[in-house]
């Protein structure tokens, strides 16, 4: 596992600088594991394993440019900015494609808004929202996937809120990591942070889908979390036996790497190396990567610590104690189910911003639940604490975040607390969206600018990089929430 460059080099024939990689009813006695179809691995095509990884790489990359479709939705900048609130709708990453390349689509920016200001004031009531070419008025039901590999995508995302977040494990654990969180729909997404040789192990056992999420205490601790479904648990039980076998076999020089042992779980099969990163003064005691069949599934922790190899080792042990029970609460849907599933379970992706025509973003244009959406939050335990006390349901992302509590007190209160975490990050406040009442702005230095504001019971997030396109996005996406 290498979440860093390591000082040694691997040895011949290891791809580059890449030394390892790191990281209800029971699941098994469900009658829908047997034989059936999965999605075409061809459909990983829309994308690559670079691209997921730095659409989801935190803030801005290092050299200044967006790439891809998408941005992580967490405001760590990756260059060791401060951590701030909101790991960002994934729709923002293609407006600020859009508007910072001048491109117009079917919704967006015009230059007749008053974009957002530099200072903070109260909004007028007078004010009228201005969605500029942005659609005001929800969508008709979106209907169903139709297709295998949109339903396993949307199975992927369903699966969300039974993955175990890192900081479940370690409550230190908040700050966002490159390649996590990412919906996995077919094996290649695996390759940018796995140990060489495990996707195609994936792939030989018909992988159908899974979930990744990882966090880190900078120069301390690092945890990926990843669930992998298989078609039964005799194909994720020899996919786990080979992964193991595969990170045994990765090359690496100027390291041993040795089979280790994760305490209370003798089913893990895991391997460690230390390593010192470049240019650093410490070393990663443990740099550990751990497989665990599971039912229907590969349980998979990349865990690195510079505390010590039993502290690294420690911290897979809880989080397979919590992952466990928790995956087998998820009741998947048989493949050959996929096309059926609804892609607006709750309806209110319908009246989420949405993304541009033929945008594919694979944690994007989605549904998820409470503890779902955690995985994508700046401060998973201080969300948690506010979406438990205003009852949020369901989580839809698109171009915006729209997030629905139980009542519009509920909705007040989780603008308050975006902002809060917002501002004590370090961004500035902005002016308020004219006709969008007690909505809260920010700018952001390199990135752009933030909005949070409340429609009745429901709070929605808005980034762009432009002034003007978040101002735009706020009005029509409040519009479309309050439409008869």
């Amino acid at each position: 596992m290498t979440f860093e460059v390591a000082t040694h080099q691997p040895a011949p024939g290891s791809r580059g600088a890449r030394l390892t990689h790191q990281h209800g009813p029971s699941a098994a006695s469900r009658p829908d594991h047997g034989t059936e179809p999965t999605p075409d691995e061809a459909g990983a095509g829309q994308g690559s394993p670079t691209a997921e990884r730095n659409s989801r790489t935190t803030g801005v990359p290092r050299d200044g440019n967006f790439y891809g479709m998408g941005l992580l939705r967490q405001g760590t900048i990756e260059s060791g900015g401060p951590r701030r609130r909101a790991w960002w709708a994934v729709g923002v990453a293609t407006t600020l494609l859009l508007t910072a390349c001048g491109n117009t689509v079917d919704g967006s920016a015009t230059s007749s808004s008053a974009p957002t200001g530099t200072s903070p004031t109260s909004t007028s009531a007078a004010a009228q929202p201005n969605p500029g070419n942005y659609p005001t008025k929800p969508r008709p039901p979106l209907g169903t996937a139709d297709d295998l590999l949109a339903g396993s995508v949307l199975d992927a995302q369903r699966m969300v809120g039974y993955v175990t977040g890192p900081w479940e494990a370690d409550p230190a654990l908040i700050d966002g990591y490159p390649a996590g969180p990412m919906v996995l729909r077919a094996p290649i997404f695996l390759k940018s942070f796995v140990p060489v040789g495990v996707d195609e192990v994936a792939k030989r056992h018909i992988f159908i889908n899974g979930f990744a999420s990882a966090r880190q205490v900078k120069d301390q601790t690092i945890l990926r979390n990843t669930v992998m479904r298989f078609p039964d648990p005799a194909a994720a039980t020899a996919a786990a036996t080979e992964m193991n076998q595969a990170a045994l076999a990765e090359p690496v020089s100027g390291a041993v790497r040795s089979v280790v042992s994760i305490p209370g779980h003798p089913d893990a099969l895991a391997s460690n190396y230390p390593f010192t990163p470049a240019g650093k003064n410490y070393e990663w005691a443990a740099n550990a990567v751990s497989f665990t069949p599971h039912g229907p599934y590969v349980l998979m922790q990349q865990a690195q610590s510079t505390a010590s190899l039993d502290a690294g080792l420690a911290l897979i042990s809880k989080t397979l104690d919590l992952q466990g029970p928790l995956i087998d609460q998820f009741i998947p849907t048989a493949t050959r189910d996929f096309p059926t599933l609804p892609l607006d379970p709750s309806g209110q992706l319908a009246r989420t911003l949405p993304l541009a025509d033929g945008t594919k973003i694979d944690i994007a244009n989605a549904t998820y639940d409470r503890r779902g959406e955690l995985h994508f939050m700046g401060d998973p335990p201080a969300t948690a604490k506010v979406f438990d006390e205003t009852g949020v349901g369901v989580v839809t992302t698109a171009r915006t975040n729209v997030i629905q509590a139980a009542d519009a007190a509920g909705a007040a209160k989780i603008v308050d607390e975006f902002a809060r975490q917002t501002e004590a990050s370090g961004a500035t406040p902005a002016a308020p969206v004219p006709g969008v009442p007690d909505s809260r702005c920010f700018a952001i230095e390199s990135v752009g600018t933030y909005c949070v504001a409340a429609a009745d019971r429901y709070a929605f997030e808005v980034p762009a990089a432009q002034p003007t396109a978040v101002a735009q996005m706020v009005a029509a996406q409040y519009l479309m929430l309050t439409a008869k």
